[in-house]
């Protein structure tokens, strides 16, 4: 914040000096400030300039993009994705800026689980645009959100018109897509209710069965450590005693917790591996952008 009033005084300063000669600071100077706070990363100081410079008055369509687009990138840069996607969306078909900035908006929708609106803005780039890369990156996208959704259909017929292997840019995000439909296609749906009836029979296994071996092997050695004194002080001192009372109720935490747990562990695997798909998904959908418009 320091560092943003220390710009402000700089603008200041540059408005009375434009004032002292009767010139108002131009839209091109406050541009190059944009790209100086862009440079350095101060993207904070940067969406607080565009938020002032958009609400004042006197800007053609063709400036006002420009700041929407602007302040979109540096919400993106922030990940602060819905405000980005809003300002980016306000750039006109008319504008250079339309295609990459839509494009962008679909990736931020994908980012926040928002496949229909990511493909539906995703589609009206396709609608405003001829040129053959922007189609490719679109089929890119659009690819990708098929795949989040797990729509393997959608996606096998977006791959048999896909222009995305023509390209250098788009080649290679358009194989690992492929790989990461294989992966997906490879994940082992497992029943937590078979993984808990396993448990209860033999601790652990159900957590094994889930994929976390290191875990079920813990599982059983905590199972056996209290079962044996649990059985050890039944058979000595009978069920009234305090010591089979304390071994026994800390056995029974363990036991229901180890059935419970491997219940769980079934579900937590499965995300864990979808979630790491998403995620290669998602960079699949994002790098080409970056590469292709830089920024």
């Amino acid at each position: 914040m320091i560092r943003y009033f220390t710009a402000l005084i700089l603008i200041l300063v540059a408005h009375l000096s434009h004032a002292q000669y009767g010139q108002p600071s131009s839209f091109r100077e406050q541009l190059q400030f944009a790209e100086h706070l862009q440079n350095t990363a101060q993207y904070e100081e940067l969406i607080l300039h565009y938020q002032h410079l958009t609400k004042q008055k006197g800007y053609s369509e063709a400036q006002q993009d420009s700041l929407f687009w602007g302040l979109g990138l540096a919400f993106f840069n922030q990940k602060i994705l819905d405000s980005s996607a809003f300002y980016l969306q306000k750039i006109q078909p008319e504008n250079p800026l339309y295609a990459q900035a839509h494009l962008l908006a679909g990736v931020d929708f994908a980012y926040q689980n928002q496949h229909t609106q990511a493909t539906a803005t995703i589609r009206e780039v396709e609608k405003h645009s001829t040129d053959s890369l922007v189609l490719a990156l679109a089929q890119v996208e659009k690819s990708g959100v098929a795949l989040l959704q797990r729509d393997f259909k959608k996606y096998d017929s977006l791959q048999q018109n896909s222009w995305a292997g023509q390209f250098y840019a788009t080649s290679e995000p358009h194989e690992s897509l492929e790989k990461s439909k294989l992966a997906l296609q490879k994940v082992k749906k497992r029943s937590p209710l078979v993984a808990g009836l396993m448990s209860a029979i033999i601790p652990g296994s159900g957590k094994i069965y889930a994929g976390k071996r290191g875990q079920g092997i813990s599982s059983l050695l905590q199972c056996v450590a209290l079962g044996l004194p649990t059985y050890e002080s039944y058979r000595k001192a009978g069920v009234k005693s305090a010591r089979f009372i304390i071994y026994g109720s800390l056995f029974t935490a363990v036991y229901i917790g180890n059935i419970w747990g491997s219940s769980l562990s079934v579900q937590i695997k499965q995300q864990e591996m979808y979630d790491k798909i998403d995620n290669q998904l998602l960079f699949d959908m994002r790098i080409p952008l970056r590469n292709v418009f830089n920024y």
